[in-house]
């Protein structure tokens, strides 16, 4: 709503209207949030009233720490991509049609992303829930990058980078590749979803960040390499190393993931 009035009612750029809307939304989603949690919050004020917690500060940060610095390498990644970009070939039109890819891939992904609280409510403290999460996090991976495979390389993709997206017909010609790259990307958030709840679960946050720092890494490397030593045009490059640092993340998790359910099978 707020960028639909900013857009019709007033000549403010685009980007005021982008973060505008945003802001707007932040604020409507917490005060909605406190809301929505406060018949909850008096039922489990009522049923915690009698026991006393365990829980200490020190065993909050040290469950925590490792969560907050996740979030920090996952956000800092962006300007060092866009340095990259910048050094690339083609950088004004990879800077165009990046935020397009990446958004637009962001639908799918974010249904990936909310799928790790849900296997943290659900996969139980013995993790008696794991096959069924599992099987469904099979079908969910599955759907959603068929689902973007299916537009990447069809048709579909010029309609949406064209007509609703608004690019030109060359921005949406350059946009394709960088779209079929990362067509699978929602199923490797899924996958990295499903097994970051796991080691939540099991108290081995740390293992999250290992492999957060991992990704990071993995990132920053094959965008460097692909732009100094091939000269890859800047949004191949970077949505290459965005597929590759997610991959390489997967496979660290992998092993202590296995290694938190059969603690917990033992």
């Amino acid at each position: 709503i707020t960028a639909f009035i900013l857009f019709k009612f007033t000549d403010v750029p685009g980007v005021v209207i982008g973060a505008s809307a945003l802001s707007t939304a932040v604020i409507c989603e917490a005060f909605a949030s406190k809301l929505m949690v406060r018949k909850f919050l008096v039922r489990l004020k009522s049923l915690i009233a009698d026991h006393k917690s365990e829980l200490t500060i020190k065993k909050i940060v040290k469950f925590y720490y490792p969560l907050a610095l996740t979030s920090l390498l996952t956000l800092g990644i962006q300007p060092f991509v866009t340095f990259f970009i910048g050094q690339s070939r083609m950088p004004l039109e990879s800077f165009a049609v990046m935020p397009v890819v990446t958004s637009f891939v962001f639908i799918f992904r974010g249904l990936g992303l909310s799928y790790q609280e849900v296997v943290v409510a659900l996969i139980g403290d013995n993790m008696s829930g794991f096959d069924q999460l599992k099987k469904f996090g099979v079908k969910l991976a599955a759907i959603l990058a068929g689902i973007l495979i299916l537009i990447s390389f069809t048709p579909l993709a010029e309609i949406w980078f064209r007509d609703v997206s608004g690019l030109s017909e060359s921005l949406t010609e350059f946009a394709k590749l960088p779209l079929k790259i990362m067509s699978f990307f929602p199923a490797l958030t899924v996958l990295i979803s499903f097994q970051r709840a796991v080691l939540v679960k099991a108290n081995e946050t740390k293992q999250i960040t290992y492999g957060t720092a991992i990704e990071f890494v993995g990132i920053i490397l094959v965008v460097a390499i692909c732009i100094k030593y091939f000269s890859l045009v800047g949004a191949v490059a970077a949505t290459i190393a965005f597929v590759i640092g997610r991959i390489a993340a997967c496979g660290y998790l992998l092993p202590p993931t296995i290694s938190s359910l059969k603690k917990v099978n033992q």
